[in-house]
């Protein structure tokens, strides 16, 4: 894989996962 892609598939990934947890925790607030 190229590195440059695999940089942004990281960041891309880490950004699904930061919005997932955020959407978790605010459903778990009540939200």
């Amino acid at each position: 894989m190229n590195r440059v892609l695999k940089v942004v598939y990281n960041r891309t990934k880490g950004m699904f996962v930061a919005v997932s947890e955020l959407g978790r925790a605010c459903t778990r607030r009540g939200g």
